[in-house]
């Protein structure tokens, strides 16, 4: 029997309004040729994997895409390493703001982070994508729904961040927010950042919870040993390989 491999691709020739990717089957001979087309034909590329790491703070997010993007290169794959917010200028101001260093309304933090997004997406993500490259991201779409909606409607967030693609893969790192809260105490020598606070962090779980089923994403518990919920994730992975 042969070897069955699964390939994402995309096509070039799409405009920017109908582009859509979608998984097709190869045996091995048909995978070669596949390769070949990657280079040989004009107009199609394979196309990476856009897998996104989710989580309250402490919920080891950060960790977990670093050891999840070092696991692909292992496998062969040329891997792409990033997160949101990014370092770039307006993620920077992001920063400032969770910070406390600039004061900026709920609705601005909310526009700032989707505007951080859209660069981030079509001037790293898609690129990246359509070279061939996987991307592992540190939060995306979902961190989104799930705190800005806090204080502003999600129906209105979910609007101002229409204009970028979705993940193949999402996976929620799920935790207890009172261990996600030592942690963070560790890590920051006792201080904490705007959203960082056992209620907030509790609502915000919750919206995570719900998001992700309603999203489809795997959830893993992210309280056990690093090397157990790597596994996890290693294995969420592998199926969409």
């Amino acid at each position: 029997m042969p070897v069955v491999n699964r390939v994402h691709y995309f096509s070039h020739r799409a405009t920017s309004s109908s582009r859509r990717s979608t998984f097709i089957t190869f045996n091995t001979r048909q995978l070669a040729a596949a390769e070949w087309l990657q280079t040989g034909v004009s107009g199609w590329t394979l196309r990476g994997l856009f897998i996104v790491l989710e989580g309250i703070d402490g919920a080891g997010v950060s960790t977990q895409a670093r050891i999840a993007a070092e696991w692909l290169e292992r496998a062969g794959r040329v891997v792409v390493k990033t997160a949101e917010p990014t370092e770039g200028p307006i993620g920077s101001l992001i920063r400032q703001a969770l910070r406390g260093e600039v004061k900026v309304g709920m609705r601005a933090l909310a526009l700032l982070f989707a505007a951080d997004r859209v660069e981030h997406y079509y001037k790293l993500i898609l690129p990246s994508l359509e070279a061939g490259r996987d991307v592992v991201c540190e939060r995306y779409l979902l961190s989104s729904y799930a705190y800005q909606s806090l204080h502003v409607d999600i129906n209105w967030i979910r609007a101002i961040n229409s204009q970028v693609g979705r993940p193949d893969l999402t996976i929620l790192l799920d935790i207890d927010p009172r261990i996600a809260i030592e942690r963070k105490l560790r890590q920051q020598r006792g201080r904490l950042e705007l959203f960082e606070k056992l209620d907030v962090l509790s609502q915000v779980r919750a919206r995570y919870l719900e998001l992700a089923r309603e999203e489809g994403c795997i959830i893993v518990d992210s309280s056990p040993p690093i090397e157990a919920v790597s596994r996890e994730i290693v294995k969420a992975i592998a199926s969409i390989l």
